[in-house]
């Protein structure tokens, strides 16, 4: 196995990476960027990456933090996934536990603070309104 093969092996044990995410760092390393490609490409076609799997991975990290979908395509932008793949995977995602998980967090929070707070943990102005309105008749 190529230095390179075995380095990309080794960040993926630990979680899931963008393709983009393993590129810089192999990148980092100095490696050939064609040799780079083609070993993702491997990776890819044996199921060892997918920026699929990636999405839905910070999509359940990051809820299970409190933060919505919109900070979550934000991180998604950042680390390179396709926005179509981006906004596919988190419109699939259930963000109401997140939302909930959220609203605990902020517990002492009220009113315009905890929409303003909300707001910028990543949720939609649509998100926050059922949220309280759920709150209110739960």
């Amino acid at each position: 196995m190529s230095k390179l093969k075995s380095d990309l092996m080794k960040l993926l044990v630990r979680r899931e990476y963008s393709v983009f995410e393993l590129r810089q760092k192999m990148l980092s390393k100095n490696f050939p960027p064609q040799a780079i490609d083609f070993e993702i490409d491997q990776l890819k076609a044996q199921g060892l990456q997918s920026d699929q799997r990636f999405v839905f991975c910070m999509c359940e990290h990051y809820a299970k933090s409190g933060k919505g979908p919109q900070y979550v395509l934000m991180q998604l932008q950042l680390r390179g996934v396709e926005k179509s793949l981006a906004l596919a995977g988190v419109s699939e995602y259930d963000w109401q536990e997140s939302l909930m998980i959220a609203r605990r967090k902020l517990a002492s929070v009220v009113g315009q603070k905890l929409k303003h707070r909300l707001f910028a943990r990543g949720f939609t102005d649509d998100a926050i309104k059922q949220g309280m309105i759920e709150e209110e008749n739960g």
